[in-house]
């Protein structure tokens, strides 16, 4: 019961809440229909045809949270995980997503495997994913601005001092808190840039054999398990090189992951 409860109440907050590009799936035969089969109960029909819409659009966060609730529903807790990460990762704005990500990954059965702590991998969970790649390029329009503004002016204020034979002017306070909030928003649109580049996926069979090689007869180094998140380091037609972050890498089926759309090839 609380579990139906919890997964209706994030359907009604973002449908209701989904941004202006997402609300144009809204009016659509195939995704109102997604949308009744998923308050209905009908999980499955909801699932396979918001499937078939994020064939054509991937990376709308609407799409991607109602099928993460459709597959949690089916307690496919692997790839209801995968998809609410994308719809995190492409709309880390929106709570319902996170919300519902939360709740998934509380059922998964195993949650993490031995590995040690990365520090970039803490730096991507408490910062990175909290912002979007289009909203720190849109805060730092006016920081750039702000910054320029005041280099010119002291340069010119410089050039007019040398001219006259005057004192040079200071380097005020405002001139390094601009240069030091520039510095730190170009530091976390680099590392923005740099996580977005690195291809990641979603364990999505309830386990999974990593091997030395993409070969079945491949001996066995390590097990992987639904929800669990994996870069991706190499791949091929059908099998992936996976790392666990902080942890062993090895190779598994293409089938048994979720590629993130938010990732190059995703």
């Amino acid at each position: 019961m609380t579990f139906r409860i919890f997964i209706g109440a994030i359907i009604v907050a973002f449908v209701t809440g989904v941004h202006v590009d997402s609300l144009a799936q809204d009016s659509t035969p195939s995704f109102a229909s997604a949308l009744t089969a998923l308050h209905q109960g009908d999980n499955q029909k909801a699932l396979d045809e918001l499937r078939v819409l994020l064939g054509q659009t991937p990376d709308d966060p609407a799409l991607l949270t109602n099928a993460g609730l459709a597959a949690a529903r089916l307690e496919q807790w692997g790839l209801a995980a995968g998809l609410l990460r994308d719809a995190v990762e492409l709309a880390p704005q929106e709570s319902a997503p996170a919300q519902a990500l939360d709740f998934v990954l509380e059922k998964l059965p195993v949650k993490e495997i031995p590995h040690q702590a990365e520090l970039w991998e803490v730096y991507r969970a408490r910062i990175l994913s909290g912002v979007s790649l289009f909203a720190l390029a849109l805060v730092g329009a006016p920081i750039l601005l702000l910054a320029g503004f005041l280099a010119l002016r002291y340069i010119a204020d410089r050039r007019r001092a040398l001219l006259d034979e005057e004192p040079l002017p200071r380097v005020g306070a405002v001139h390094v808190a601009a240069l030091l909030l520039l510095s730190l928003h170009l530091g976390l649109l680099l590392t923005k840039i740099m996580d977005r580049g690195q291809p990641r996926g979603t364990v999505i069979q309830e386990k999974i054999a990593a091997h030395t090689a993409p070969d079945e007869q491949a001996p066995a180094l390590f097990e992987l398990f639904a929800g669990l998140e994996v870069l991706i380091l190499r791949e091929n037609e059908a099998w992936v090189q996976v790392r666990y972050p902080g942890g062993p890498t090895g190779w598994i089926p293409r089938a048994a992951l979720h590629f993130s759309v938010a990732s190059p090839g995703g």
